[in-house]
């Protein structure tokens, strides 16, 4: 069984955890992270990019909804 990573929706969160990667991860600094092609990270930073991407895009929808 594969085992699934749960996301906490907290935008801050998020950011911090991304920064830290990025502060750390040689292959993401080099890329330049939020500007670089999602080919061009290690496969942690992909990830964590995407999930930064949706928890945004989820507050920006409960932000126009309200």
């Amino acid at each position: 069984m594969a085992r699934r990573k749960l996301i906490v929706l907290d935008p801050e969160n998020s950011f911090e955890v991304a920064s830290r990667h990025l502060y750390r991860c040689r292959k993401c600094k080099n890329a330049g992270m939020e500007w670089a092609r999602p080919k061009d990270l290690c496969r942690r930073g992909r990830r964590l990019l995407q999930d930064l991407e949706k928890v945004e895009q989820i507050y920006e929808a409960v932000e126009r909804a309200a």
